[in-house]
């Protein structure tokens, strides 16, 4: 029996999703490809039984084929199993100017699953808002920021790897939001968890995605955060002999005196325990943050973000070499008094 129309998360979906209660229709839309094809391929997967597939499996672009087309394969008996499946994608690319597919969705085949695939379906359109009242949605939206940690956690526990909160924050702060680029990541990594006996720590994320490189991007903050103007001058240059993008030392940067600029204007009304635990970093790392937050005052990180943009110029249209242009911002950065911008 078909399970009721209504609306959920691809999470949502791959949770309740049955091959025995299937709805007629569906309509899988979101901007995140990665859950989108690991709704799609439980589709696939589950909707038809393998050896069927080549006889009840169809899936064809939405600019490709007729909307016409499509209703009469959609009509057609499956053959040696209970039901057909159909994906259509780029479905906000359809042309249904006579209506087929909008009277299919009316009285739909009781033997088809008919699933649709959008990125951004205008649901105000005639043909998705009588869609969106006829199908099962599955949204598939990309990750939030404090989302992260979790999909890693569980990207990870699905390969059989084990990761310390460290470990986690190392992938995220390098790797974004990009779940592609985490689940490689993690597939590059698995072999060093000794089939899962033993926690990978931050430094073995490092030497993942950078082999032979002995410096990272969160030493150069750490230093200076503590404004210490050799250190930081010493990791800079290491960083770009060991193939760091100039453009990801500085975007790593600027996350880093967001995070600043966010903590300092907290603890004008809350204590640093509270301010502490907003922090979107392990607990660990905590206590040097919120030491190294002393040394700044708030003009100072505020000014900062003006040397961010010029740089961001420099680096991206200038004639400066990169290693001069990200030498004269760790001078700006730890030595903020000495600088012109700060007089």
């Amino acid at each position: 029996m078909p399970v009721s129309k209504s609306e959920m998360t691809h999470e949502e979906a791959l949770l309740s999703l049955h091959p025995e209660r299937l709805s007629l229709c569906y309509l899988v839309y979101g901007e995140e490809p990665f859950f989108v094809n690991q709704v799609l391929r439980w589709f696939i997967e589950n909707g038809v039984p393998e050896e069927l597939r080549p006889f009840n499996y169809n899936r064809f672009d939405g600019d490709k084929i007729t909307p016409k087309e499509v209703t009469i394969i959609a009509k057609s008996y499956p053959m040696g199993g209970k039901q057909r499946m159909i994906i259509l994608d780029h479905a906000e690319k359809i042309k249904d100017p006579e209506g087929h597919l909008l009277s299919y969705f009316n009285a739909p085949s009781k033997t088809t699953v008919m699933v649709l695939v959008a990125v951004k379906p205008d649901m105000r359109t005639t043909f998705f808002s009588r869609l969106k009242k006829q199908a099962t949605l599955i949204g598939c939206r990309p990750l939030y920021d404090n989302e992260v940690p979790r999909f890693i956690q569980q990207e990870a526990t699905r390969q059989g790897i084990r990761l310390t909160n460290d470990a986690i924050w190392q992938l995220k702060e390098s790797l974004g939001k990009n779940p592609y680029l985490i689940q490689q990541e993690l597939q590059k990594v698995a072999p060093a968890t000794a089939g899962g006996q033993r926690p990978l720590v931050a430094v073995d994320m490092l030497k993942s995605s950078t082999p032979g490189r002995e410096h990272s991007v969160f030493e150069l903050t750490s230093a200076v955060g503590e404004k210490d103007t050799r250190k930081a001058l010493q990791l800079t240059a290491c960083l770009l002999s060991e193939g760091e993008p100039p453009l990801m030392i500085l975007s790593m940067l600027i996350r880093h005196f967001r995070m600043m600029a966010g903590a300092k204007e907290g603890l004008q009304s809350q204590p640093e325990s509270v301010v502490g635990r907003q922090l979107s970093m392990p607990p660990s790392r905590v206590t040097l943050f919120l030491k190294q937050l002393r040394l700044w005052k708030g003009e100072e990180i505020r000014w900062a973000f003006d040397h961010f943009k010029e740089v961001d110029g420099q680096l991206k249209g200038g004639r400066t070499a990169p290693a001069i242009v990200l030498e004269g911002l760790m001078l700006a950065l730890c030595e903020p008094e000495k600088m012109p911008l700060l007089r």
